[in-house]
């Protein structure tokens, strides 16, 4: 389905097939999409702020330049996804797997990665302050120029980066 800069605001795909949909530059503010399967799906640019994504699947998802804040990604497949410059501010990935997403220039502030893999994945310069990573695994991630300010490591606290 193509349904680029379309206005789905509060839009229910609860359980809904949507492999390789096109979303990108659209309005979802507030729409559901637990346990959705979204394999491949083009939500670039688009609007996603308080968006449910309970247990969905986003593998291979583009997500660059998308606004996910306060989005509850609980329990969600991001593995292999591009999430480059996306906006997840104060956004619950708790348990949520994201095996070699790449990460780069996002915001992650105030984020909840309590349980969340990340190994592989590139977190290069992205925020990273007021996070939870408490028992987290980041196993091989490129953290290396990662802002890391308040932050709880599945180690300790981090605060290299205030």
């Amino acid at each position: 389905a193509d349904l680029r800069k379309a206005n789905l605001t509060e839009a229910d795909f609860g359980a809904a097939d949507m492999r390789s949909a096109v979303l990108s530059g659209a309005d979802l503010t507030g729409a559901t999409f637990e346990n959705a399967n979204m394999v491949n799906a083009d939500l670039s640019g688009a609007k996603l702020e308080k968006t449910a994504f309970k247990n969905a699947n986003l593998e291979y998802a583009k997500l660059g330049n998308a606004a996910l804040t306060g989005a509850d990604m609980a329990k969600v497949n991001l593995s292999l996804a591009n999430l480059t410059k996306a906006n997840l501010e104060g956004v619950n990935l708790r348990w949520a797997v994201l095996y070699r997403a790449n990460l780069e220039g996002a915001t992650l502030s105030k984020a909840n990665l309590r349980n969340a893999d990340l190994s592989r994945a590139n977190l290069a310069q992205s925020n990273m302050s007021d996070v939870d990573l408490t028992k987290t695994t980041m196993d091989e991630a490129k953290t290396k120029t990662a802002i890391f300010c308040r932050t709880k490591m599945p180690k300790g606290e981090d605060n290299s980066g205030c």
